[in-house]
């Protein structure tokens, strides 16, 4: 990628989206062009003081996601917001300035003294986003509701079983480790959200130009470990992944694992939707063993 080429293209964007000489000057501008993927194209961009600190900080809107980025001195933070959990977006006027207001379901971006030029531009191209979004996604009156993939609900207050034990399901908790190997015998692992089908295949979600990514390309073999907080109860499964190819499964995947979760630093969105790596890819993970270690036993 050219560097130069690419910040100039940003720029352009930039002031197509509204942003005034004033916004040039702005640390999270300087900073955007290292966020922008090569293919990602800003539509727009609103620029402020947020509503409860006061400080400045900037919201891009892409044509793959919602950009938030607080930039100071010594100081770099940014938020991935994806248009699946955007749930609307509300500008007021002020004199010569506007309020915007990005609904989202983790947490409300609320902005003030931003430029009405660039509201306006920001505002239109995101309920157009939402309702391209909500078109594609509703349903004829006539067509009943498929569920091709019906994940098991995480009891997080039962620790694992063994599989294929009682009722015949494994429960797990929704974090493990996902363990690949690269076509030298290099390991390489990761912590990972995961869902469960009723079949006990397990489903992932990662960025293509993640590690483990181009692992898989070379070698489908992987191990997952599940080892619950405060447990002495650990999960071994080996077994093949395999990219999903089926669009609707794809978003069914997408939906269940990024979504709000309660973490000790508070609700946020799972790590995957903060990793600047490519482009989202979900995998399925078919087991073919299964270790089952219960270290609170004495005969291990």
């Amino acid at each position: 990628m050219n560097l130069a080429k690419h910040n100039q293209r940003v720029k352009d964007e930039l002031k197509k989206a509204g942003m005034t000489a004033y916004g040039f000057t702005k640390l999270s501008t300087g900073y955007l062009p290292t966020i922008i993927h090569e293919n990602e194209h800003v539509k727009g961009v609103v620029y402020g003081r947020l509503y409860e600190s006061f400080e400045p900080v900037m919201l891009v809107a892409t044509d793959r996601r919602v950009i938030f980025i607080d930039c100071k001195p010594f100081y770099r933070n940014w938020d991935e917001i994806t248009y699946e959990v955007v749930a609307g977006v509300k500008t007021t006027l002020a004199g010569p300035f506007a309020s915007i207001v990005l609904h989202t379901h983790v947490k409300d971006y609320e902005l003030r003294y931003v430029n009405i030029k660039c509201a306006k531009k920001f505002v239109e191209y995101i309920e157009k986003y939402i309702e391209k979004r909500d078109t594609a996604s509703t349903l004829k009156p006539e067509e009943p509701a498929k569920k091709d993939f019906q994940p098991y609900k995480i009891d997080h207050d039962k620790p694992l079983s063994r599989p294929h034990e009682n009722d015949g399901t494994t429960k797990l908790d929704n974090t493990a480790v996902l363990s690949t190997s690269d076509g030298r015998g290099n390991v390489h692992a990761s912590v990972i959200h995961y869902i469960l089908d009723k079949d006990e295949n397990i489903y992932f979600l990662t960025k293509t130009e993640t590690t483990k990514v181009k692992n898989l390309e070379s070698n489908s073999k992987v191990q997952i470990t599940i080892h619950p907080s405060e447990s002495l109860q650990v999960l071994y499964i080996k077994g093949t992944a395999e990219p999903i190819a089926d669009a609707k499964l794809k978003q069914q995947v997408f939906e269940h694992i990024i979504e709000p979760r309660k973490y000790i630093e508070g609700t946020k969105l799972p790590p995957i939707a903060k990793l600047d790596k490519g482009n989202y890819i979900a995998y399925k993970v078919t087991a073919t063993d299964s270790n089952y270690m219960d270290y609170s036993e004495q005969s291990w």
